[in-house]
């Protein structure tokens, strides 16, 4: 969300804008103990606390075994335990520092996942910015006994217009303390059309088809077996399962890609409405408005609404970020600044479409905590039917 939110307001204000997303080689299994303790150490984790991980961490033996055949038993003196709750907290901390490095604005982790999004006025000036960034990302690495899988870390160039892309299809990046005017360690980074970061496909000129595409394939592949169990099981197990195989699946991040224009997303609604349809022992012609309202079920663009409001009641996301400080009738109402964005590709994103939407919300909803209204979200949707408005 973060990561395309970045873009898109860049994009907005005239910039070119780059995004590198990285992958690191057996991240969990790299890290240092020492280093590890030492970062524990820096964050106030001392004491009892440090050498009660130290312990945790050592004397860690690990062994092959095929059969009856066993290797020999050799001392684990890298990596953090995979498969428990804590493992995943001490690599955050152990890679906590790379935050600090371009700042929080510029690179996003999440785990060993991270894209760093660099802007700029021209493409040569974000080329430049870039492989800076990635140079002080390398150098960090290294420092820190981690590597880049440099097969799967590659960058995007974002524009809304596929002739304004650049020409450079890679970004340089060089050896620790290497003399860039006179080398020839460089290792290169190369560039994509799209790309999937945290489930959701990235394209260069973020209008997230190949995405619907992906999510559209993902649906149809499903859809036989509809067919086979609605002649063996009753209507409320089917919605069960649609919830569990359909929905789930237009759900995730669908704040991100979900406004993206009703052309791009026509032939996943339409493989939507047949999924119901066939649990419904409907024919194609049936009405695509008396199918999700006899179901009781949202279509696209409400379950779009529906992720928007619960992303934001969840999150505070408009609380905090867009109202201004004055004691005006709007504040009180629990309104937010509405967005306008320049350019009307732009317009779609969450921040400026949900704004307009937050504001329409009923004040019952609003101003409550999300926990407590999440039944309410949907029945307000249906029973307003509601629509989204553009902004002009």
């Amino acid at each position: 969300m973060r990561v395309s939110e970045k873009i898109m307001k860049s994009l907005d204000q005239g910039n070119k804008v780059v995004g590198i997303f990285l992958d690191l080689r057996k991240a969990f299994d790299t890290v240092s103990h020492q280093i590890l303790l030492n970062r524990l150490d820096n964050i106030g984790i001392r004491g009892l606390t440090n050498r009660l991980i130290k312990s945790y961490l050592s004397n860690r033996i690990q062994s092959t075994k095929i059969a009856d055949q066993e290797s020999e038993k050799i001392s684990v003196e890298f990596g953090v335990p995979q498969g428990t709750v804590l493992s995943p907290l001490l690599f955050l901390v152990y890679v906590n520092d790379l935050l600090k490095l371009l700042g929080e604005d510029i690179i996003f982790c999440f785990a060993d996942d991270t894209a760093i999004i660099i802007n700029g006025d021209s493409w040569e000036k974000v080329k430049e910015k870039a492989e800076a960034a990635l140079q002080k990302i390398k150098n960090w690495l290294d420092k820190s006994l981690l590597s880049l899988n440099l097969e799967k870390t590659h960058f995007l160039t974002f524009s809304i217009c596929a002739r304004t892309l650049p020409d450079f299809q890679e970004l340089k990046m060089h050896k620790t303390h290497c003399n860039f005017r006179a080398c020839n360690c460089s290792k290169s980074i190369k560039r994509k059309s799209s790309l999937r970061y945290l489930g959701v496909i990235f394209d260069e000129n973020v209008n997230w088809k190949e995405h619907v595409k992906y999510v559209t394939n993902k649906i149809r592949k499903v859809i036989y077996k509809f067919y086979e169990l609605r002649n063996i099981l009753s209507f409320k197990t089917l919605k069960i399962i649609y919830y569990a195989l359909v929905e789930s699946i237009l759900d995730y991040g669908i704040v991100v890609w979900g406004n993206c224009g009703s052309t791009t997303l026509s032939k996943l609604f339409i493989a939507q409405k047949w999924v119901l349809k066939i649990i419904m022992f409907k024919k194609r012609r049936y009405s695509t408005e008396l199918v999700f309202k006899e179901s009781n079920v949202l279509n696209l663009e409400q379950l779009y609404v529906k992720s928007v409001i619960r992303f934001m009641l969840k999150f505070n996301y408009f609380r905090e970020s867009l109202t201004h400080g004055l004691n005006t009738r709007n504040v009180q109402l629990g309104n937010v600044e509405l967005q306008n964005p320049r350019l009307t590709h732009c317009r779609n994103h969450i921040y400026c479409v949900g704004s307009k939407i937050f504001n329409d919300l009923p004040a019952s909803i609003k101003l409550q905590k999300y926990c407590n209204v999440k039944s309410d979200i949907k029945k307000w949707i249906v029973n307003t039917n509601y629509k989204i408005v553009y902004l002009v």
